[in-house]
């Protein structure tokens, strides 16, 4: 499978990598902060306003660019993860179900066609897509065994770096707080504060220099700002129109299918319930879904897939179940 992943993301290479103006942006941050050894406090201006993102993914394509010093690195790197992704996805099934759950879901991750396309658009959202699936792999760890606060800590890491690629996946901000209801560990959900807080270190130095320009202006944004666009949003539009489309594009299948997956999906998962069949990670996973579900129906902008990466874990993972 992981070989069919890397075949479905490197064929034909050199005519598929895109070279629009972010991604072409992206690489030459990338490249000339490896030559001059500069690591930037802060990274790229978000779509919805006048504020930026964090930095990490500027620091992955410098550190890949200066082991690997090639013009096309920053592209190699996206799609090397892409693959890498397919294994944690992997990982993820055999934790809930088995190896069978593990080798469908990863079958799904491999040929998915969104995850084909993000290999190759270089964009700090398709960056988003290794750190949701570890994020979440870290997370049934932590439920299933007792580790060190050392894993605690690095799951915080994992998700405030997700945080500092795109801000939507903030929405997995509800693992930690699922792990203290379940475990009831304060000194763990301490470890996993801290690894976010060091991720955004660099925000931080950033912001303390700039008069707090994101800060300031995510608030106005908050506030005011999303006042100036206008999307239709009802529950009618989000259940119907929005999920099914998102479910499609994420396994590449029509809406009609995509319907019939996630009502059977639904149906199956009650009917393990009350036989008592279901796995307490999948149970902690469908709540995490399930808060992120309600999250997103009340986010005002416009839902475009592509930055939504750190859903398709709960995707690939559903339909393999």
């Amino acid at each position: 499978i992981l070989l069919v992943g890397a075949f479905l993301r490197f064929y034909n290479y050199p005519f598929r990598y895109s070279l629009g103006e972010e991604t072409v942006r992206d690489a030459v941050i990338g490249i000339e902060g490896a030559r001059q050894f500069q690591f930037p406090l802060t990274g790229s201006f978000s779509s919805l306003g006048p504020f930026t993102f964090g930095p990490w993914y500027a620091y992955q394509i410098i550190i890949f660019y200066l082991i690997f010093p090639f013009v096309y690195s920053p592209w190699l790197y996206l799609s090397i993860i892409s693959v890498f992704y397919i294994f944690i996805i992997y990982k993820i099934g055999k934790i809930l179900g088995g190896d069978w759950l593990g080798v469908i879901s990863a079958f799904l991750a491999a040929v998915s066609p969104a995850q084909i396309i993000s290999a190759t658009h270089l964009t700090s959202h398709n960056n988003t897509n290794l750190f949701a699936a570890l994020a979440i792999w870290i997370f049934l760890i932590l439920v299933n065994k007792q580790k060190s606060n050392w894993w605690s800590f690095i799951l915080g890491l994992v998700i405030g770096i997700g945080m500092n690629l795109h801000f939507q996946m903030g929405g997995l901000l509800i693992l930690p707080v699922i792990l203290l209801l379940y475990k009831r560990k304060y000194v763990n959900f301490i470890s996993i504060a801290s690894g976010v807080f060091v991720s955004f270190i660099p925000m931080l130095i950033f912001e303390m220099n700039n008069h707090w320009f994101t800060t300031r202006n995510i608030f106005f944004y908050i506030t005011e700002g999303k006042n100036a666009i206008y999307v239709p949003n009802r529950w009618l539009f989000y259940v119907r129109d929005f999920w099914p489309s998102f479910w499609a594009d994420a396994l590449g299948i029509p809406i009609w299918l995509a319907w019939g997956i996630m009502t059977a999906f639904l149906i199956f998962f009650i009917w393990s319930y009350r036989r008592k069949k279901l796995s307490i990670g999948v149970v902690l996973l469908f709540i995490a879904f399930l808060f992120n579900f309600i999250l997103l129906r009340y986010y005002w902008g416009p839902r475009f897939f592509g930055y939504l990466n750190f859903l398709r874990p709960f995707v690939f993972i559903f339909t393999a179940y």
